[in-house]
C-alpha cells in the first residue's frame, strides 16, 4: 500500500530553489536550458495525506523549513 506524507499546501519548484538559495552565502547562478522543459507540463501538483492521516494516524511534524535544513545540511555533508 501507498501513501502520501505531504502538507497539503502546493508550493512552486521555483519557491524551494529561492529558498535553498537564501540559505547559503555561495554565488550560485541558475540557467534555464530551454531545450530540457516539458511540454505539457501539469502547473499544479498538491500532495493529499489524508490516507495516511486516516489509516496511520500520521500528521506532519516538520515545516517546509526545518525539512530544507535538513536537506541542505544532508548534501554539505556529502559533498566535503
Amino acid at each position: 500500500e501507498f501513501f502520501n506524507l505531504a502538507s497539503g499546501r502546493a508550493v512552486s519548484v521555483g519557491f524551494l530553489l529561492n529558498s535553498l538559495l537564501n540559505k547559503t552565502t555561495m554565488k550560485i547562478v541558475i540557467e534555464q536550458d530551454p531545450t530540457r522543459m516539458r511540454q505539457g507540463q501539469i502547473r499544479t501538483v498538491t500532495g493529499d495525506a489524508t490516507k495516511a492521516m486516516l489509516t496511520l494516524g500520521w500528521k506532519p511534524v516538520h515545516n517546509l523549513d526545518e525539512t530544507l535544513n535538513d536537506i541542505l545540511a544532508d548534501w554539505r555533508c556529502r559533498v566535503r
